[in-house]
Parts: C-alpha cells; sequence; structure tokens
C-alpha cells in the first residue's frame, strides 16, 4: 500500500518542479541575441566618481547567433560638421569594435575577444563583462575596471531591445 502513496507523492512533486519553470525559458545566450540600442552610459570611477556620457548619445550593440558582435558608442549630439576624409576626421567622444564573443550561463557574463577597434589598445584582447537581461532590457557592466589615462573605470552600458 505504501508504493502507491510513494509513487503519487514523487509524481506530484515532480510535476510542482515542472510546473515551476517557464515555458519560456531561454538561455542567456539565446536573450543576448539581437539588436539593442543604448540608453545610457555612465563610467565609474574608484574614487566614487561617476561621469555620464551626453543624454544624446547614441550606442548600438549587435549579438548574433554564431557569435559575432559589433559595437558602436559615440556622442552625436554635440559634434560640429566637419570637412573632410570622414575616416580621418572623426570627432567627439566615441568608441567602436567587433569581434566574436561567448556567453558564460553560470557567471552571467560575455566575454567579447575583440578582432578590431577605434581603440588599438583593445586590438585582439578579450574584455568580460557582468550581463543582466531580459526580453527588453541589457546591462553590461565589466569585471575588472578598464584603464585610462583618468584612472581606471567601469563603464555601466544600459541597451533597450530594438524591434
Amino acid at each position: 500500500m505504501k508504493t502507491p502513496l510513494l509513487s503519487t507523492l514523487v509524481i506530484g512533486a515532480t510535476l510542482s518542479v515542472l510546473a515551476a519553470i517557464p515555458a519560456n525559458a531561454q538561455s542567456i545566450k539565446d536573450q543576448v541575441v539581437g539588436t539593442w540600442s543604448m540608453d545610457s552610459n555612465v563610467e565609474e570611477y574608484a574614487d566614487g566618481k561617476k561621469i555620464s556620457w551626453d543624454p544624446s548619445a547614441k550606442g548600438l550593440l549587435m549579438l548574433d547567433n554564431g557569435g559575432r558582435f559589433t559595437q558602436v558608442l559615440a556622442e552625436v549630439g554635440i559634434r560640429k560638421k566637419v570637412e573632410g576624409n570622414p575616416a580621418l576626421n572623426p570627432v567627439g567622444k566615441m568608441i567602436a569594435y567587433f569581434g566574436t564573443y561567448t556567453v558564460n550561463e553560470a557567471d552571467k557574463t560575455l566575454t567579447y575577444k575583440i578582432t578590431g577597434a577605434s581603440f588599438p589598445n583593445w586590438d585582439g584582447i578579450e574584455q568580460t563583462r557582468s550581463i543582466s537581461v531580459d526580453a527588453s532590457k541589457l546591462v553590461s557592466k565589466p569585471t575588472a575596471p578598464i584603464p585610462s589615462a583618468q584612472g581606471p573605470f567601469v563603464p555601466v552600458v544600459t541597451y533597450s531591445r530594438m524591434k
């Protein structure tokens, strides 16, 4: 008699666990794939100083399902028009880089293997970001500060999924 009761309890417990798992649960890798528009970029320094990029800043992060990425961030609203070769006359704050990426599901991190960048010191290096992602928002933050002439900083970049 105890066997049917035990079987019923095991089946009931199993069904309860399965019901608690969302039917549409996706891996982090599946969630990050797509095109993202930058909402904000805040540089946080060790001394507590925070520098926000201009509200007019624009950015685009594209992550494909084959593990390739490209990212361009620029303060576009405060620039002045210039003449000449556009490749030789960048104006204002901007960074662009591209390459491949991997996702560590357990650590909730995304690692960029940078093939090329507007900042040549980044060519060929890896950078790891801790990420928080859902259907419409992605927040990215390096796991280690980025060195700079103003001191090491951590850029916290928030994106919205583009439709």
